[in-house]
């Protein structure tokens, strides 16, 4: 059996790993290896399981876990000899981190990072949890005792382990297969439900979804945007009911750009949002910055901004993107993942101030002081743990065009270069695909602002290096790239993307737009060559990836927008520009496999229902089967023959003969079954002949002449992936 070294002096196998999050715990003691066949079969080799560590470079309790149990030396020992330990950054393998960030939730209830998760060596989960201490505390178990008891039950309890490990495995593969459908919906009930389920989430008092932790609800937001713009603008006849809506949404909207652009969660210093609130007011984030969230926040502030003739959404947007230009950008003009929230080991030091600090920085201009004071609320006590999170007080709300008074940036300036003195947090300079196709989109609407001009060059650059560096002339892209490495192949989100973001710089680039459409026109061909499944739908991964869990999908947004409805905007989109329907039918095709689960969580549909707002002929696809009498012959016995018509939109098929009861005056209650026989007759000259199905019935000899009876028809639809509830037509002989 390998037995690990008694003290590890040499770096592990993560020292020349692209990623900079793997290579920071290069020289721990655990004996990490990357995910790859032969850490894996090193599993098998050893018998033993394999612990998976997923994490990414700014997150602070990842950060936490290295610190107090992965350097540890002790527990490092134990997890060499008892376990192949994996490490995965998960903005560079989302597939892994996605299928067992489900297993996660499976097992313990919850999710998150550092995530922390035991498999077979044949990649099966069979326990799970997030961040463990090293030590017992607090009821948390802690992570030396629960190796212990996990390696001792793999010697002592395989089989009951392994069992448990195929039930995970089971309920993981019946999840992604969607084939539980709680709240079924129709296409045309989409707009309400997405609307009404955001409503009954807003936080009227602070903005946002209520509860905490709290995000910034970007798709929803955009949503708002969108259906305002068109509103104002004419370019859509909603309905009264959805117009009512809309009208609820301006003040939703602006509360809560307002709360966060002066909230804790805003740096109001030096630009940009950190990933969430901890707080239900905006008031302490999680300090680490993120460019998937700045990008999508950067394009709802600049489209506000135009919309509502707001200058200090201008203000905002402009500083996130100027953050993100000046701090976290490459030389060739790529955007880098993310920031840390901690430096000089502790979370948000580098953002927060004492009183004294700010005393100092302050001292020669007692006006200044007396502003600050004003307008930040300070006071001797702070508002986080003796420390000043800068935020915008109710006094700094009151006064109008607070950012055009010359003491605000004369304020700001001064404070950035002292902080800018200050032991700055680590930036990860891994570059994803996916984010600044996002980045790439808000740089589009940004130009539009009164002084975003200046962005013009820098989405220009943006868009000739991912030419040059993650882009290939047929139209496959890479995951990303950080220093001299490439990430591999790019999943679902980087064609979608990318695509989005090429297709929003088409349309405010005129001069440039052929080109770069033709461009997005072979990202999308690519994907769909790769992640389009034969029912329609899109998968996250593709074969080449070698995912564990196969066919997982993004159906719903969730902090990022969903990657299928992305695509499929993008595959509307395009065909609107260029006036073409090649498209149309894979659109419609993953528009089937989707809608049918948009019940189950109607605000995870926005960025969907936004597409289908602009299209609304992509929602024309029915999910019902139309169903007509197409004949009826009379019978020895003076009952009827009727033969009876289906139709079916692909990919959908009858998943058994229907049920046919008849209804007359004199049976109110519909009489038992009817026998069914199903005709093997083919469709019309270029129809599937499973998508035109007929039946027949033979029917009693009426009970009275002057009695009209009915049909009602039962079925159930079915595609590759799920079933419809069961459904019912009512049809008059």
């Amino acid at each position: 059996m390998h037995m690990p070294d008694q003290m590890k002096t040499e770096l592990n196998f993560l020292r020349n790993a692209a990623s900079p999050y793997l290579r920071q715990h290069a020289a721990d003691p655990v004996d990490w290896r990357p995910w790859n066949s032969e850490a894996i079969a090193e599993a098998k080799q050893r018998d033993v399981p394999i612990f998976l560590s997923v994490g990414y470079a700014a997150c602070h309790w990842c950060h936490v876990m290295q610190h107090e149990v992965f350097q540890n030396a002790s527990i490092a020992q134990q997890m060499n000899a008892n376990f192949v330990n994996i490490k995965v950054d998960r903005e560079e393998r989302p597939d892994i981190d996605e299928a067992y960030m489900l297993a996660t939730q499976l097992l313990s209830g919850s999710g998150g990072w550092p995530m922390s998760v035991w498999l077979t060596p044949e990649l099966k989960p069979f326990y799970a949890g997030t961040y463990f201490p090293p030590d017992d505390t607090r009821g948390r178990p802690g992570f030396r005792r629960l190796i212990e008891s996990i390696s001792a039950a793999w010697r002592k309890h395989r089989r009951a382990l392994l069992e448990q490990a195929d039930e995970i495995w089971h309920a993981l593969e019946q999840a992604i297969r969607h084939t539980s459908i709680h709240h079924h919906i129709e296409p045309s009930e989409l707009p309400t439900a997405v609307l009404d389920d955001a409503e009954k989430r807003f936080d009227a008092d602070n903005g946002g979804f209520r509860g905490r932790p709290k995000f910034p609800p970007h798709q929803i937001l955009l949503l708002w945007t969108q259906l305002l713009e068109m509103s104002d603008t004419g370019t859509s006849d909603f309905p009264p009911a959805i117009t009512d809506r809309i009208r609820r949404a301006g003040p939703m909207l602006t509360l809560t750009l307002d709360s966060m652009q002066w909230g804790g969660i805003h740096d109001l210093v030096g630009g940009g949002f950190a990933r969430y609130s901890t707080d239900e007011c905006w008031h302490v984030p999680h300090f680490e910055k993120m460019l998937y969230d700045n990008a999508q926040l950067a394009q709802i502030y600049a489209r506000a901004a135009l919309l509502l003739q707001r200058r200090d959404y201008a203000w905002t947007a402009e500083r996130i993107i100027d953050f993100w230009l000046r701090d976290m950008s490459s030389t060739d003009g790529l955007l880098w993942s993310s920031m840390d929230a901690d430096s000089e080991g502790h979370e948000g030091r580098y953002y927060t101030w004492t009183w004294q600090q700010l005393t100092e920085v302050l001292a020669d201009e007692p006006q200044l002081f007396d502003f600050a004071r004003q307008v930040l609320d300070i006071a001797p006590y702070g508002n986080w743990e003796g420390t000043h999170v800068l935020q915008v007080g109710g006094h700094g709300r009151d006064l109008p065009d607070l950012w055009l008074d010359p003491r605000w940036p004369e304020l700001m300036n001064r404070l950035e270069s002292v902080r800018r003195r200050r032991p700055a947090p680590a930036i990860d300079e891994k570059i994803i695909t996916a984010w600044n196709g996002l980045m790439l989109s808000a740089l589009s609407h940004a130009m539009r602002l009164e002084n975003g001009r200046r962005f013009y060059d820098a989405g220009a650059r943006l868009l000739s290096a991912l030419n040059t560096r993650l882009i290939s002339s047929t139209g496959s892209v890479l995951r990303g790239t950080c220093g001299n490495n490439t990430l591999g192949p790019g999943f679902l989100d980087d064609y979608a993307y990318l695509a989005r973001g090429l297709i929003d710089w088409a349309a405010h680039n005129p001069q440039d737009s052929e080109q770069t459409l033709a461009l997005a026109g072979r990202i999308i061909d690519s994907a769909l060559e790769l992640f389009g499944g034969t029912a329609g739908e899109l998968f996250t991964s593709a074969d080449l990836h070698g995912s564990p869990l196969k066919q997982m999908r993004a159906d719903f947004d969730h902090v990022a927008p969903s990657a299928s409805a992305v695509l499929i905007s993008a595959m509307l989109d395009i065909d609107h520009i260029q006036r073409t329907s090649r498209y149309a039918d894979r659109a419609r095709r993953a528009l089937e496999c989707i809608l049918p689960i948009t019940g189950n969580y109607p605000v995870g549909s926005a960025t969907l229902l936004g597409a289908l707002i602009r299209h609304p002929i992509a929602n024309s696809a029915p999910r019902r089967a139309t169903w007509q009498i197409t004949s009826a012959h009379p019978l020895d016995h003076g009952g009827l023959r009727v033969v009876i018509e289906a139709r079916l939109s692909h990919p959908f098929k009858l998943m058994q003969v229907p049920e046919v009861r008849m209804q007359t005056a004199e049976t109110p209650n519909v009489s038992a079954s009817l026998p069914v026989k199903a005709l093997e007759t083919a469709g019309e000259s270029g129809e599937r002949s499973d998508q035109v199905r007929h039946f027949t019935i033979d029917l009693p000899a009426p009970t009275s002449t002057d009695s009209p009876r009915k049909l009602l028809v039962h079925y159930t639809l079915c595609n590759d992936q799920l079933c419809l509830p069961e459904m019912h037509e009512t049809l008059q002989v």
